[in-house]
């Protein structure tokens, strides 16, 4: 078994976390716009009622078909990721079952 010295594992950590697939737990995409994205596929959810009321929502938006397919949070200009994360712990304490989905702005 070959071994790797000791000076090599804070390298190893740092690849290991650099795979971008998530954030805070959440799948990770590159958005389509200028904004930071927050959607959730499939949302049963007890109330969004908190999450959509946040200062750093602009838009919401819940598919029409039922049950609903695609719930999607369009945050404001300005928004940071660390207010996207917010908004997906958000929708993540009100879930009963979903997929969450951060999408960062484009580069």
């Amino acid at each position: 078994m070959r071994r790797f010295p000791l000076a090599f594992l804070p390298l190893i950590l740092l690849l290991a976390g650099c795979s971008g697939s998530f954030v805070g737990g959440y799948d990770r995409v590159v958005g389509e716009s200028d904004a930071w994205g927050v959607s959730v596929a499939d949302p049963r959810v007890d109330s969004l009622g908190e999450c959509h009321d946040d200062a750093s929502v602009e838009t919401a938006a819940l598919s029409m078909d039922m049950p609903s397919s695609a719930y999607g949070l369009r945050l404001v200009p300005g928004s940071t990721e660390t207010d996207a994360l917010r908004l997906a712990d958000c929708l993540a304490d009100a879930r009963t079952s979903d997929t969450i989905t951060i999408s960062s702005p484009v580069e």
